[in-house]
């Protein structure tokens, strides 16, 4: 699948000591969010944390996946998260996590946000 291809594309750049940056790590979430593999996606910000700090865009594309998923909670949490790494949601982040919010049902969160 071209979700798991991309993946697997990231891990083999940085074994070739490519210096894996935002871009890659963007251009693999939104792979996997377009395939609405939320797992695979919440997994591989976790495991790039370390080596490369995530912009905004991943992080939208994150709770793009997590809305497709229905996984609202977990969409939420990406919000508590953009403080810790001094980013700052922006508009279509905060749209984004209402609109996951709104589709479960969710509204008391929807309004909080």
């Amino acid at each position: 699948s071209p979700w798991h291809k991309s993946l697997t594309t990231l891990r083999e750049a940085q074994d070739a000591g490519v210096q894996v940056n935002v871009v890659h790590l963007g251009a693999t979430m939104a792979s996997i969010a377009k395939a609405t593999r939320w797992e695979a996606a919440v997994a591989l910000l976790s495991d790039w944390a370390e080596s490369v700090t995530p912009n905004i865009l991943v992080f939208n594309t994150l709770i793009a996946a997590l809305d497709k998923a229905r996984r609202w909670q977990a969409a939420l949490s990406c919000l508590d998260e953009l403080p810790k790494i001094s980013l700052q949601a922006d508009g279509v982040t905060l749209n984004s996590l209402v609109s996951c919010c709104g589709r479960a049902e969710a509204w008391q969160e929807a309004l909080c946000i």
